[in-house]
């Protein structure tokens, strides 16, 4: 009975194992050759951070500037899901959350020491906003 479930279990294991080398190799064989990527001399976040010193902003306008810099830098991408953010910003290609996580990072230590990352997994809305928003579109529409 041991030896029929150590099997099974070695064997969901190899099947696990499987799976997901033929779901990321592919994958990692399609990325760019060129490992990092720099924009106005922003490579890594360490950069990003010293960037946003030199500009002197402060408040909103400084939030606004790192925002816009890791936009800049990030192309959306599902290819490098196994990357750290800081890892996928010096690439310059990631996901949503890779893209977050890299702006959390890069602003820990002037925007807020209780900054926390959240992520929604599903988002439920008020009818009333939903029919607010509907209406606000349909006004925009010209015609």
């Amino acid at each position: 009975m041991f030896k029929k479930m150590l099997l099974a279990f070695a064997g969901i294991g190899a099947a696990g194992a499987l799976t997901v080398y033929l779901l990321t190799i592919p994958l990692l064989r399609r990325l760019p050759k060129q490992g990092r990527v720099s924009m106005d001399g922003i490579t890594t976040i360490d950069d990003a951070v010293e960037a946003c010193r030199r500009t002197h902003l402060q408040g909103w306008d400084l939030v606004a500037y790192a925002q816009n810099n890791a936009a800049r830098k990030f192309t959306y991408s599902r290819l490098n899901t196994w990357d750290t953010p800081s890892r996928a910003f010096e690439r310059g290609m990631g996901y949503c959350e890779q893209q977050a996580l890299a702006l959390k990072r890069s602003t820990a230590g002037w925007v807020s020491k209780q900054g926390r990352y959240l992520l929604c997994v599903a988002n439920f809305l008020p009818k009333w906003l939903m029919e607010y928003h509907r209406l606000e579109e349909s006004r925009a529409t010209p015609g």
